[in-house]
């Protein structure tokens, strides 16, 4: 209950993304995918934030991917720290959710120049295919063609 209660506030909180709090129940992993080093930063410290003002001291927050983990964790990570957890044997084995956040960048994977779409397309079809969450959920801004992608944004 604790873990759902500060997802779902982080979750509220966030600019672009929101979750309906029955999504939230039963979950203890999550992976939560940006784009930048600075918003891995800000998303960890949000969490942080939340967990101190709601005494939640059984969640743990990672920024970088830890082979050994027990119940109520969020990984927040970029896609480069995502895809590199798969050199390690069943990475995110048990994943309740997948939140990508700024996802509208997956949309240049098709332009050669743009290497960190790839990985980022790379990484979805990895866990998707391979860990198989219980749900994605996709958040970003002036998104077009996302079907093209074959997720369900449900």
């Amino acid at each position: 209950m604790q873990f759902k209660t500060l997802l779902s506030t982080r979750c509220q909180n966030a600019y672009t993304l929101s979750i309906i709090r029955e999504t939230l129940k039963g979950l203890d992993y999550v992976l939560y995918i940006v784009p930048t080093l600075s918003l891995v930063s800000q998303v960890t410290k949000d969490l942080t934030n939340l967990k101190r003002e709601y005494n939640l001291h059984d969640i743990e927050v990672f920024n970088s991917y830890q082979e050994k983990r027990t119940k109520n964790v969020i990984y927040v990570l970029t896609q480069e720290r995502a895809i590199s957890a798969f050199n390690h044997e069943n990475p995110f084995t048990g994943l309740d959710i997948l939140v990508v956040d700024e996802i509208q960048n997956i949309e240049r994977v098709a332009d050669e120049s743009e290497q960190r779409s790839k990985i980022l397309y790379d990484v979805l079809k990895e866990i998707k295919h391979l860990v198989k969450p219980s749900k994605i959920i996709l958040s970003g801004a002036r998104l077009k063609n996302m079907a093209l992608l074959r997720f369900s944004c449900s």
